[in-house]
Formats: C-alpha cells, sequence, structure tokens
C-alpha cells in the first residue's frame, strides 16, 4: 500500500466522520473536478473526428476506386481530371486530418484528465 496523507476529520452528530477541508482545497478540488470533466467531454468530441475521419477516407478510397475508367481499348485507365479524382482528394485530405487531429487531441486529453486525477487523488 502506498502512504497517504492523513485526513483531518471532525465528528458530526450520529458518529459520522466527515473530512474537513478548507475553503482553498476545496475550490481547487472543485476546479480540478470541472477541469476533468470538460476535458473529458473534449474528448469525446475528439473521438467524433477519428470516427468522422475514418468515414471520409473510406469514401475517398472508394471514389479514388471510381476514378479509374476503362478506355476504348478495354483497359483500366487513370484520369485525374474526373470529378471522381477530385472528390476523392477532398474527401482523403478531410479524412487524414479528421483522424490525425482526433488522435493527437484525443492523447493530448487523456494526459491532461490523468494528470488532474493524480493531482485530484494528492489531496
Amino acid at each position: 500500500m502506498s502512504a497517504q496523507k492523513p485526513i483531518s476529520t471532525t465528528k458530526k452528530e450520529g458518529g459520522v466522520h466527515l473530512p474537513s477541508f478548507s475553503l482553498e482545497e476545496m475550490q481547487k478540488r472543485q476546479e480540478l473536478n470541472d477541469k476533468i470533466t470538460h476535458d473529458d467531454v473534449a474528448r469525446s468530441h475528439t473521438l467524433a473526428w477519428i470516427i468522422i475521419g475514418g468515414i471520409a477516407l473510406i469514401v475517398g478510397f472508394a471514389f479514388l476506386y471510381i476514378s479509374f475508367k476503362y478506355d476504348s481499348t478495354g483497359n483500366k485507365a487513370f484520369r485525374p481530371k474526373s470529378m471522381e479524382f477530385i472528390v476523392s482528394c477532398i474527401s482523403l485530405s478531410f479524412g487524414l486530418f479528421g483522424v490525425i487531429y482526433g488522435t493527437v487531441r484525443t492523447i493530448l486529453l487523456s494526459l491532461r484528465i490523468r494528470k488532474a486525477k493524480r493531482e485530484l487523488e494528492a489531496f
């Protein structure tokens, strides 16, 4: 077991012991809890970026496949001036951005939440 800081207690009616904190400690604990809640909601939003980015990548690859068309001899030819290729480039770039942004932001927010929880446990 790890050594923890003893909690000072005050006796209330009925023999129940409640921890007593100073006003500054209570405000700091409330700030940490608010920060954890805010970061957790933000992390949920970044997970949505990952999902939307993944869907955009799938759509982009589908349009990239469609941009290969058969020429008059029956061979598949790549046509970079086709509308399908332009849509695939836009979709792939948006999807890549969404996945990278969501992943990096999720990792950073998870680290911030972990740090705030450790500070909260230190009280």
